[in-house]
């Protein structure tokens, strides 16, 4: 496998990953009230 292509397919990873993050910390906020401390 190229080097390009190891790093396009790494960066496409990464991108994924804090996408998800992204994604949980908000599903997070929706679900949580202004009350509680978390």
């Amino acid at each position: 496998m190229p080097p390009t292509d190891f790093a396009q397919s790494d960066a496409r990873i990464r991108v994924c990953c804090y996408v998800y993050l992204i994604a949980e910390d908000i599903e997070r906020d929706a679900n949580t009230t202004p009350a509680s401390p978390q």
